[in-house]
């Protein structure tokens, strides 16, 4: 079972990224965010939890938020190199590995539950999961 679920993360990730669907719902989440610097990582946290039902990989939402993130930061005339980019791309990087344990998207989450179903015969469902990791 888990390994038909990474296979169909994996296909949904490349649709929504090859479609271009990830990258405008970024657009339209950051468009709503406002341009200060708390309100743009907000904006970026919404939209790297709202990727991750759509591009089950971190990774995947990682590398389309970086290149919202770049654009973003040529638009607003800011250093690319910047404490704001960096704080930006931190912000997206660290938010995707939380979001993907929180969610059941990454792989390593899929694998553990798996392994914690099948070791104890215990069925896990995502609700279950979704409020273990709540806290997060």
């Amino acid at each position: 079972e888990s390994v038909w679920f990474i296979a169909g993360a994996l296909v949904l990730g490349v649709a929504a990224s090859r479609t271009g669907l990830a990258q405008r719902l970024a657009y339209a989440v950051l468009a709503r965010a406002g341009n200060s610097y708390p309100r743009l990582l907000l904006g970026f946290i919404v939209a790297d939890f709202a990727l991750t039902f759509l591009v089950p990989s971190g990774n995947a939402r990682v590398t389309i938020l970086a290149a919202v993130v770049a654009g973003l930061v040529l638009a607003l005339d800011l250093p690319p190199r910047g404490p704001v980019a960096r704080g930006l791309l931190l912000t997206v990087t660290y938010t995707a590995g939380i979001f993907d344990k929180m969610i059941l998207a990454g792989a390593a989450s899929i694998l553990g539950r798996g392994l914690v179903e099948e070791l104890t015969g215990i069925r896990i469902s995502y609700a279950q999961w979704f409020l273990a990791y709540l806290p997060c």
